[in-house]
C-alpha cells in the first residue's frame, strides 16, 4: 500500500486514525528496493516473477495505478533502483546487468553487464555516475558513469566485507551508507558510515583516496534491514524496518546538517 500524510487539527503529532489514509494498493507484497520519484509519479519496481510483474506507476494525482510489464528478455530480481531524470536505472543482479527504463516511452534496455554481485545491493546517484555497493557476493565498489556506459570498480576497506540491503545515499559530495545485513559476520548493522568527498573537478584522484568513517552521532536506534527511507533537503526519514524476527513501524528523521557536537539536542534520530 501507499499512504499519504494528512493535516491534523492538533498542533501536535497524535495517533489518531486520521493522520494517514490508504491509497490505492499494488499486487506485489514486495517491492525492490524503493519508491522513485519522477514528475508527477511514484515509480516502483517488482520482480519479474511476482505481482505485476513490471514497473508500477503511481499517478499522484489520480491516485490510481498502471503497469509497464518486462518484456520477456528483462527478468530483474532482488535488485536496486535509482532514478536519473526520467529514466530509472535498475541493476539487476539476477541477470548480472544494468537495465535502463524509460519513464516517458516506457521501454527497457539493458546498457551493461555486471559481475556476480549476489542478492540485494545498494545503488544511488552522485555527480551523474551510479554507486553500486554490497550485495550477497560483492566486495568491490562499481562506478557506472551514465554518460559514457563504462563501468569501473574500487576496492577499500569498506567493502571487504559482504554486506547486503543497505540504504546507500549521496549528501554535500559524500556517500552515506547505514543499516543492512553483513553476511561476513552474520550480523544486522547499526552503523552510519561516511565516504571522503568526492569532488566532481577531481573525481578520479577522488575515487582513489576514497575513505569511510563511521558517523557515531548518527548510528541507528538499534540494527535493522529492509526499512525504507527518504532524503529530504538535510533530513533522512526512516520508515519502518526489520530486527530478525521483530519487525518495526516506527518512524525516525535524522537531520544530517547537525553537527555532531550540537548541543540542542537534534544530533541522532529523533523519534
Amino acid at each position: 500500500f501507499l499512504y499519504k500524510k494528512m493535516k491534523s487539527s492538533s498542533s501536535a503529532l497524535s495517533s489518531t486514525s486520521n493522520e494517514w489514509t490508504t491509497l490505492a494498493a499494488q499486487q506485489a507484497l514486495t517491492v525492490w528496493d524503493k519508491l522513485i520519484h519522477i514528475g508527477d509519479s511514484i515509480w516502483l519496481s517488482t520482480a519479474y516473477d511476482h505481482g505485476e510483474k513490471g514497473m508500477i506507476e503511481y499517478h499522484i494525482k489520480s491516485d490510481r495505478i498502471t503497469v509497464t510489464p518486462y518484456p520477456r528478455h528483462i527478468k530483474p530480481a532482488t535488485q536496486t533502483c535509482c532514478g536519473y531524470g526520467t529514466y530509472i536505472f535498475i541493476i539487476n543482479p539476477y541477470q548480472h546487468n544494468i537495465i535502463q527504463f524509460d519513464t516517458r516511452k516506457k521501454t527497457f534496455l539493458a546498457t551493461a553487464k555486471l559481475p556476480n554481485i549476489g542478492d540485494y545491493p545498494s545503488v544511488c546517484l552522485l555527480h551523474d555516475q551510479l554507486h553500486i555497493i554490497g550485495g550477497t557476493k560483492n566486495r568491490k565498489h562499481f562506478i557506472y558513469n551514465l554518460s559514457t556506459h563504462k563501468l569501473m570498480s574500487i576496492k577499500n576497506r569498506f567493502t571487504a566485507d559482504f554486506v547486503d540491503s543497505m540504504a546507500l545515499l549521496a549528501y554535500h559530495d559524500r556517500l552515506l551508507a547505514f543499516g543492512g545485513w553483513n553476511e561476513s559476520k552474520h550480523a544486522l548493522i547499526a552503523d552510519v558510515m561516511q565516504s571522503s568527498a568526492i569532488d566532481v573537478a577531481d573525481i578520479y584522484a577522488a575515487y582513489k583516496r576514497l575513505s569511510w568513517s563511521p558517523c557515531s552521532a548518527h548510528t541507528l536506534p538499534q540494527p535493522m534491514l529492509n526499512f525504507g527511507y527518504v532524503l529530504f533537503r538535510d533530513y533522512v526519514v526512516l520508515f519502518g524496518g526489520t530486527m530478525g524476527t521483530q519487525c518495526s513501524d516506527d518512524i525516525y528523521t535524522l537531520n544530517l546538517a547537525a553537527a555532531d557536537d550540537d548541543a540542542s539536542g537534534t544530533q541522532g534520530w529523533q523519534h
